[in-house]
């Protein structure tokens, strides 16, 4: 099937069955005129379902990517030629139409879909600072025509295989100065622009600091808000690696008042050349960087449990001298571990000084509950021998103990807490063995 004679439909790029939530339908088609190679022809067509209210969004979105297109702004703009746009009747007596607006197909996928696909890992600085980079660029030109893109998220931003990021979605786009309209998306929608409907190129630097802090966080606005103090945005606790600099940089964008941030997108630019190298940025091994990631949880791991490593064995003796049988009461979070131990503070003798730090990893696992949270495992020795009990494995455990209640309730590892989970010996001296 073609359409207009030109363009054949390939797919549908979105679902079909959900295209009721949708004013438009999104398809690929190829361009059948195109004498171009096969990746070239092909293209997107959004074909709008409804006269109202759409149209006019969809209008002008073509107007401002022809406009653009013509003065070949920038690489990271959707290209439509002038003969991009059109209708198509679909009644024999014209009456019912379809609009339709043919653009670029960029290839790869939206930043949100990228993130996604990596379990929502944040990003590292130094790609932060080139993606804020290209997009400081693509707004500089955007914003040169005093137009305004007023829906900036990571969804809106496109990452080709190469790299290079394309901002799209212009149906929201308006000339600064005209028209008062609550538009956007919640949690990157500049305070002025969802209070009063009012937007101008500031705008979308607050929507492109919150953007850049889900991108460093994973984490969606809407949680950061949910999770911070009244009228905070307290992004910054889950990324403490971020050098203070590009932190306040991204801060200044997402400043309350359009008057305390950034003038235009060069400033944006400037500001990034006057930034550390990332040559300086703090690495994977770095003491500051410890909770950044599923790799550096090996690191705290280590760091605790060093000595559980070269002990090679663990043991969990009762003292000979104890033949008493004590009733073990499980925190239910224990109980629906099987193999998670319970008690083994009743295997140290009486005269141990301090009470067992396991009882703390035991509160901190309750504590949890049913969040999120990395499991760990610990393997270190209690031994009780003729000299005593030796303090050593007891010592591990309080340091695991103690960072795990670092984590749960402070600076989370990507969002999620600690549970050490520590082998059962069922309180019994031979299974210890």
């Amino acid at each position: 099937m073609l359409v207009r004679e030109r363009y054949g439909l390939v797919k549908p790029l979105r679902p079909l069955e959900e295209t009721p939530l949708y004013l438009t339908e999104v398809f690929e088609v190829e361009d059948c005129n195109c004498d171009r190679d096969k990746s070239e022809r092909r293209k997107v067509m959004k074909v709008l379902r409804a006269d109202e209210p759409g149209l006019e969004l969809m209008q002008r979105e073509a107007t401002v990517l022809k406009y653009l297109t013509n003065l070949h702004q920038h690489e990271g703009i959707p290209k439509v030629e002038s003969q991009g746009e059109f209708d198509v009747p679909i009644t024999s007596n014209g009456s019912k139409t379809l609009h339709c607006l043919v653009m670029e197909k960029i290839e790869g996928q939206d930043l949100k879909q990228w993130l996604n696909s990596l379990g929502n890992q944040p990003i590292s600085e130094e790609l932060a600072r080139d993606w804020l980079r290209q997009i400081a660029q693509i707004l500089e030109g955007v914003h040169s025509k005093d137009l305004v893109h007023r829906d900036i998220k990571p969804s809106n931003i496109m990452r080709r295989p190469d790299g290079k990021l394309v901002l799209i979605d212009f149906g929201t786009i308006k000339v600064v100065g005209l028209g008062v309209t609550r538009i956007g998306t919640p949690g990157y929608m500049a305070p002025e622009q969802q209070e009063h409907g009012q937007s101008d190129q500031r705008s979308d630097f607050f929507a492109l600091g919150r953007t850049f802090a889900h991108l460093l966080t994973g984490k969606d606005p809407d949680i950061i808000l949910k999770n911070s103090p009244v009228d905070k945005f307290d992004w910054r606790e889950s990324v403490p690696q971020i050098s203070p600099q590009f932190a306040n940089l991204i801060d200044e964008m997402m400043a309350r008042s359009a008057d305390d941030r950034p003038e235009n997108a060069q400033s944006i630019l400037q500001r990034l050349d006057q930034l550390p190298s990332p040559s300086s940025l703090p690495t994977k091994s770095s003491t500051s960087h410890l909770f950044g990631s599923e790799h550096n949880l090996l690191v705290l791991l280590i760091t605790f449990v060093l000595g559980a490593a070269f002990a090679q064995v663990f043991h969990f003796l009762r003292s000979e001298n104890s033949t008493e049988k004590n009733s073990i009461v499980c925190p239910q979070a224990i109980i629906e571990h099987q193999h998670i131990s319970c008690g083994e503070n009743k295997l140290v003798p009486k005269p141990y000084p301090e009470p067992d730090p396991e009882d703390l990893i035991y509160t901190n696992n309750q504590r949890m509950g049913k969040e999120e949270a990395y499991t760990i495992a610990v393997v270190a020795p209690l031994n009780t021998g003729k000299k005593g009990i030796d303090q050593s494995g007891l010592e591990i455990i309080r340091g695991v103990a103690q960072a795990q209640d670092e984590v749960d309730k402070g600076e989370r590892i990507n969002g999620r807490g600690l549970i050490v989970a520590i082998a059962d010996d069922a309180d019994d001296r031979k299974q210890g063995e």
